[in-house]
């Protein structure tokens, strides 16, 4: 029984954590970062032969590629979401605090690599004739279920084992306990 309750502990503890991330997604104002990936998705398109620009208009950012078509980069564009949703079931209970940092330090560089990849392959894929729909929407589809899902699916697994090996720990030291006053 007791084993129930730390795995059930352990999901309480990650779902009010990403109750309190989503608030806070939603609360945040999202600019800097939304000017840093143009920046970089305008870097990186420099290099595939594009020229790009910056347009600003109030809030709304934009990236106009080869004078003619212009892209809005909005909130949604730079992956906070799955960083923030993702964070909760990346952390360990069973590990240190610096550990677990780490492993929230390499998950924001990898998903945000793979959305700067992702941002300017949509663009290059859609400026040669692919669809907004194919070229965009169902990769960020794919890696939003990709990333959130395996990280959920790890973080019930590993809350299984610690709590397993919880139980075990505590079994054998009752064996050896009992083994002990049997003497």
């Amino acid at each position: 029984m007791c084993f129930i309750r730390r795995i059930d502990k352990y999901l309480l503890l990650r779902l009010l954590a990403l109750g309190i991330l989503i608030v806070l997604y939603h609360s945040l104002d999202w600019t800097l970062l939304r000017l840093g990936l143009r920046r970089v998705v305008s870097l990186f398109l420099g290099f595939l032969g594009y020229v790009t620009a910056p347009v600003d208009q109030g809030s709304e950012l934009y990236l106009l590629v080869d004078y003619n078509c212009f892209f809005e980069l909005k909130t949604h564009c730079i992956y906070a979401d799955v960083v923030l949703f993702t964070a909760p079931f990346c952390w360990r209970f069973q590990r240190a605090f610096t550990a677990n940092m780490l492993r929230l330090a390499v998950l924001v560089i990898t998903v945000q690599s793979l959305n700067i990849l992702r941002v300017v392959f949509a663009l290059h894929l859609y400026k040669g004739g692919v669809s907004w729909q194919l070229a965009h929407n169902v990769p960020d589809l794919v890696i939003h279920f990709t990333v959130i899902s395996t990280a959920v699916l790890l973080a019930l697994r590993s809350d299984r084992l610690a709590a397993c090996h919880s139980k075990n720990r505590t079994c054998v030291e009752r064996k050896r306990g009992q083994a002990r006053m049997s003497k």
